[in-house]
This record gives structure tokens, C-alpha cells and sequence, in this order.
């Protein structure tokens, strides 16, 4: 588990019995940025943040926190799926731990956004781990065999959290990793949603980060994603 993560769960543990207020706030710019495409989600239309669980962590946790998130009213769930939770070193691909989480939220009726990101060392073109930028091909096969395993059962899909803080490289190179992976999910599952990477916190530099991939002279990110993402966790705008 990456270190940051370890105080998110312990969020996610305590959210059963969150009046529905309060569980509104944490979801809004969540819930008004997909819409609402059934009935289930008309009765239960926010969502609830998952993360710090990977491939260490144990099916039954993943399960409770799962059902703490169902019992506090959720519909949607955004969830962090590791590159490297899956691929630790290049070749066979170990899909547990992604199975779990798409297994455990269909049984509990949940629409899952999962968030694409966490490169494995091996593949991060700078050597960081989690945060690196990823050598291309790379990312475009992680992207493709994901989003084709998952086909049919998960139908929205985010490029990478929080940015640009979480996000290492520069605005030209998000917006090469969007452009790859917009083709490679359109081709596994066309009728898939490319989330932009949430926009966090406001000011300045989310505003800069937004227009310079928004004009990047290559891969301008306008056509490259159909959902756009913004988070605020409630903190100062300024």
C-alpha cells in the first residue's frame, strides 16, 4: 500500500451512518460530472472516494469497505486500479486484485469509475514508482487489456488522480498519455467514458494545467476524453 493511502481508508471505514448531507458535500462535483442513467442511480446518486487498498490488501477488507460504502447510501464508487497492482514486472498480468473490486461492487449495484494510474518502476520512464510517467507502449497495453478485460461491466474510466499535484510529468506529456489512452479504450469498449484526471484544489495552477493541455500543439486534450473532472475536497479555492 502507497503511504498517502493509509489515512483514505480509515475515511472510507467510518462512512456507514453519514447523513445523507453530509455525504452529498463529499460527492458533488462527483455525482453532477456523470450522468444519471437509471433508476437505482436516481435514488442513490452520490458517490464515495475508495482508495488505499491494492493487491496486498485482503479480499474481505476490500469487501467491508465496499459494503460500508452501500450502507451509507452510495451509488457511484471511484477506486484507485494500480498499474503496478497488477503487472509488478514486466510480462503476465496477475488481475486479483482488479477482479475483486469490479466482483464486489457488482454485488453490491455499484457503478464503478476506476482510476487509471500507479506506474510499476519498470515502466516509468523517469524510475519513480506510482508517480512516474509511463513509457507509452506501455501504457497504451495496460490501458487497452484493462479496459477490454472489463468490458460490459465497467463503463467509465479516469486518466490519472488529482491533477497536476499527482501528476509527475509535464501538461504536454498528460496530454500524450490521454491521447493514447482515449484510442486504446474506444477500441476495447466503445461505448466507455474517458474521465480527465480530476482537476484539484483550483487556482492557478489547476487553471494552467487545464489550458495548456486543452492547447497543446499535438495531442490537444479537448477530443481526448468525454467526461471533464474537478475536485475541491472543500478545502480554499485560492
Amino acid at each position: 500500500m502507497i503511504p498517502w493511502a493509509r489515512g483514505n481508508v480509515a475515511r472510507a471505514r467510518s462512512c456507514a451512518g453519514v447523513p445523507s448531507r453530509r455525504l452529498a458535500a463529499w460527492a458533488m462535483a462527483f455525482a453532477l460530472a456523470i450522468p444519471v442513467a437509471s433508476a437505482a442511480a436516481e435514488s442513490r446518486p452520490y458517490g464515495i472516494l475508495v482508495n488505499g487498498i491494492d493487491h496486498t490488501t485482503p479480499r474481505t477488507e476490500i469487501a467491508s469497505l465496499l459494503e460500508r460504502a452501500r450502507e451509507a447510501g452510495a451509488h457511484w464508487i471511484r477506486t484507485d486500479f494500480f498499474w503496478y497492482s497488477v503487472q509488478w514486472s514486466p510480462g503476465p498480468w496477475n488481475w486479483a486484485f482488479f477482479d475483486a473490486v469490479v466482483e464486489e461492487a457488482a454485488a453490491r449495484g455499484f457503478d464503478l469509475i476506476p482510476i487509471l494510474w500507479g506506474t510499476p518502476r519498470w515502466a516509468a520512464l523517469d524510475g519513480v514508482f506510482a508517480y512516474g510517467v509511463p513509457e507509452p507502449s506501455a501504457w497504451e497495453s495496460f490501458v487497452g487489456a484493462t479496459v477490454a478485460r472489463y468490458r460490459g461491466r465497467v463503463h467509465r474510466w479516469e486518466m490519472e488522480p488529482d491533477c497536476p499535484g499527482s501528476w509527475a510529468g509535464s501538461p504536454a506529456q498528460y496530454a500524450d498519455l490521454l491521447a493514447r489512452a482515449y484510442q486504446r479504450v474506444k477500441l476495447a469498449d466503445p461505448t466507455a467514458l474517458v474521465v480527465l484526471g480530476g482537476l484539484a484544489q483550483g487556482g492557478d495552477a489547476m487553471t494552467d494545467f487545464l489550458n495548456r493541455i486543452l492547447s497543446d500543439p499535438v495531442h490537444p486534450a479537448g477530443p481526448s476524453f468525454d467526461v471533464h473532472n474537478v475536485h475541491t475536497n472543500f478545502r480554499s479555492m485560492g
